[in-house]
Order: structure tokens, then sequence, then C-alpha cells
């Protein structure tokens, strides 16, 4: 009864639908990240240092700012489709950043890092808003509950997933496949799914 409470409500299938690629991506993401930092870029303990903390910047960054991106935005979901999409990108921008790693040095992985750690955190925004806003109060445990089994039961299958992309075809190029992956889907699947979850709506005129 919970789950169809919660699914009943279109702002919370579009939630629930996008979490489910994000968290496999957040979840390669944060397992081959630091192989790619220390393997790849091969950056020292300083340097890897400094990138960590500019990955946990980035996501502090999401949380200040995300707040006013959101009221900026016409609705929650539409601030979480371009969120999804803008970590695919941010995820894939790895291809240029480590072309460009030898000319620029540590300052390209650095911005990587920022954009990937921005992006990797500004979904989570929209997501407690409509959680906060548009569950009904008697689903509001279940909802929380189901919101956590699908998020760290799909961020499981995502460090699966890099473990086994990072030793088949690279650590670097599974991150960047996982961010192209991330974008098609959220340009394929959740803009039109998001179109119709708002079509659905009710209007003025029928309330």
């Amino acid at each position: 009864s919970g789950v169809q409470g919660v699914f009943a409500v279109p702002s919370l299938r579009l939630t629930f639908v996008a979490m489910v690629p994000v968290e496999v991506a957040f979840g390669l993401f944060t397992t081959n990240v630091n192989a790619e930092l220390l393997t790849v870029f091969d950056l020292p303990a300083s340097q890897y240092g400094f990138a960590q903390a500019t990955l946990a910047a980035g996501a502090v960054a999401a949380t200040v700012v995300g707040p006013a991106l959101l009221r900026r935005t016409p609705t929650a979901g539409t601030m979480l489709v371009w969120a999804v999409g803008c970590f695919g990108v941010a995820m894939a921008l790895l291809a240029p950043a480590a072309a460009l790693r030898d000319a620029l040095g540590l300052a390209v992985v650095l911005q990587w890092c920022l954009l990937g750690g921005f992006f990797a955190t500004l979904y989570e925004v929209p997501v407690a808003n409509t959680l906060l806003s548009d569950l009904p109060e008697d689903l509001r445990g279940r909802g929380v509950g189901l919101l956590h089994t699908i998020g760290v039961s799909f961020t499981l299958v995502g460090i699966a997933l890099g473990g086994l992309l990072g030793t088949t075809i690279g650590v670097g190029a599974s991150i960047i496949v996982a961010g192209l992956a991330l974008t098609a889907i959220a340009v394929a699947v959740l803009v039109p799914y998001a179109r119709s979850a708002a079509a659905r709506l009710p209007t003025p005129a029928d309330t």
C-alpha cells in the first residue's frame, strides 16, 4: 500500500524513476573517482588531498546554491531532470580533462573534481524538496524508507558495475561511458517522463 500510495503521485513517481539511473551512476562515480585520481592521474598524496577537498567543496556548494536554483526553477521535477543530466555531462567531461591534464596540470583535474562534486550532490536538493512537499503525511515513513531502499540498492549496483567496467574498459572510460549513458537517459527518458507527469497534474479548472 505504501508503494502504491507513493507512486500514485506523479512528482514522486518521477523522482523515484530518476533515482534509479542516477544512483547507479553515483555508485560507479564514487567507486572509480579515487582510482582515477590515484592510478590514472597518478596524483601524489598532497595533490590527491586537494582533489578530495575539491570534490567535497563542490558538494558543499551544491547544498548552498541548490535551494536558490530550486526557487528559480518551475518545478522540482524540472530541476531534478536537469541536475541528473548535468551530472552525466560532468562525468563525461573527464575525457577533455584527461586530454588537457598534461598541458594544464593539476588545475584541470581540480576543476573536474569541483564539477563532479557539485552535480553529484545537486540532484539531492529537488529530491528532498519533493519528498517534503508531496509525500502524504500518512506515507512519509514508508516513502522515505522506499527512497533509501532504492538509493542504497542501486548505489550498490553502481559500485559493482564500476568495479567490473573499471577492469574491462578502464577506470576513466567507465566514468565517461556512465556519464554519457546518464545524459542520454535524462534527455530521452526523464524529460518526456517529466512532461507527461506535468500534463497529468490537475489544472485550476479541474479543482
